[in-house]
């Protein structure tokens, strides 16, 4: 008989995956899922040790769900058993469809002019709305070891929920599930519950409007255990608007235990155009954000600010953040070059300095200089390696552009490598194209 070749050779992989470590094969099974599915399911079929692996590490991937119609239908046809290995989940909510409501509450929403926006109690939409909130919560509380979370924005063609329904439901998630990371809008974020109780650590927001609200939404001061916010905003949206000049920065609302315990912030802000910022009120505006948060955050370890805008560093406003970051107990720091410390600016505490060049990797061997002539200093007791005995890592991403642009410096990107090293600390130059986008 013919030999089935397929067959054989799946057996040959699977044979031969059998002797590699977990997780090496975890990268191959991760590989095999993003560019050859079929491979993979195939090998589910012909090896019963592969097929208990492989399926257990499949529902640990993040799941998502276009609109709670499809968690609804997904879970019904899933084991029970595999359900606990769902960690994170990505989900869109969607507006109710009149149509599946059943019962009197039912009837009465298909015989009403059905009104998208519910704020009286007792309207038939609103409880609907809420009956559907109970109801997706309840289904996703199934996944016993959910722990991140993240809210997905519908697009114009999707069924639109009104804007309590989406606050409501980020609400109830914090309160009633497990979770310890979330991703969410400012939008459905911002107003309309104060949260009881949660577990939440690590909190991202997305499409923050920087200068259309407080420092942070009011939620936020209910997340007694937050300790790492990662915000993102399009600064095309912002200091762009013909209209700007009728907002105003808002006061900073003190936040106070929640904020002693943050150690990790980091701001995202990218604009389309990536144009020069210049001292306009959109930057004062922008500028005091970040003073008045690194003042409150007293337990700031790790401080990111992702920018592909350009600003001028003899700013006040700059030179107040550059001085408030060099006073500070900061151990990570992570910037764009334009919003960057100088060497010398960098607080005694540092341990690890990035710094991002990826559309200005002209100003790179400037940038370089600097810090060659901070660490190469004769006088010891007051260099920068004495006055930064903790420094232990430098890390300098290039976009891929800058490689042709940068061979007359190797010489002296090698000196300071060579000082680095004598003195322990890391340095390295990763050419790597970062995109603030991308990123929120």
């Amino acid at each position: 008989m013919p030999r089935n070749s397929t067959a054989d050779l799946s057996m040959e992989r699977a044979c031969s995956l059998h002797g590699l470590p977990p997780e090496l094969r975890e990268r191959i099974y991760h590989e095999l899922l993003l560019h050859q599915p079929s491979s993979l399911f195939h090998l589910l079929t012909v090896d019963h040790r592969i097929s208990s692996e492989v399926q257990p590490w499949i529902f640990k991937q993040p799941v998502t769900f276009d609109g709670q119609q499809s968690l609804f239908e997904w879970l019904p046809r899933i084991d029970a058993g595999f359900l606990s290995y769902v960690g994170t989940v990505r989900f869109k909510l969607h507006d109710i469809d009149p149509k599946k409501i059943v019962g009197s509450l039912g009837e009465r929403l298909r015989r009403m002019n059905l009104q998208r926006f519910p704020n009286d109690v007792g309207d038939p939409y609103k409880e609907a709305c809420d009956v559907e909130v109970a109801r997706i919560i309840h289904h996703l509380s199934m996944f016993k070891n959910l722990k991140s979370l993240t809210i997905l924005e519908s697009t114009s063609s999707d069924p639109q929920p009104p804007e309590q329904m989406g606050r409501d439901f980020v609400g109830y998630a914090l309160e009633k599930l497990p979770l310890t990371e979330l991703s969410v809008s400012h939008e459905a974020f911002s107003q309309g519950f104060h949260v009881k109780k949660s577990s939440i650590q690590r909190l991202r927001i997305t499409n923050y409007a920087l200068v259309q609200s407080p420092i942070l939404p009011a939620p936020v001061q209910s997340l007694s255990q937050l300790s790492k916010l990662m915000i993102c905003s399009d600064l095309d949206s912002i200091y762009r608007k013909s209209h700007f000049h009728r907002y105003r920065m808002c006061g900073y609302e003190p936040t106070n235990r929640v904020l002693r315990q943050m150690h990790d912030l980091t701001f995202c802000l990218h604009d389309s155009e990536g144009e020069e910022m210049l001292e306009t009120l959109a930057y004062k505006a922008l500028a005091r954000f970040f003073v008045h948060l690194a003042e409150q955050v007293t337990s700031l370890k790790t401080f990111r600010l992702w920018c592909n805008t350009w600003v001028g560093r003899t700013t006040p406003s700059m030179q107040e953040l550059v001085r408030i970051l060099s006073s500070s107990s900061l151990t990570h720091i992570d910037t764009g070059y334009w919003w960057s410390p100088l060497p010398n600016e960098y607080p005694p505490s540092i341990v690890t300095i990035a710094v991002r060049f990826d559309k200005n990797y002209r100003m790179f061997p400037n940038w370089l200089q600097k810090f060659y002539d901070a660490i190469s200093t004769k006088h010891r007791k007051t260099s920068f390696l004495a006055s930064h005995p903790d420094l232990k890592e430098v890390v300098l991403y290039l976009s891929p552009e800058a490689w042709d642009e940068l061979e007359h410096i190797e010489t002296r990107q090698s000196a300071v490598t060579a000082i680095c090293r004598d003195h322990g600390i890391r340095l390295r130059v990763i050419y790597e194209k970062f995109s603030c986008e991308r990123q929120c």
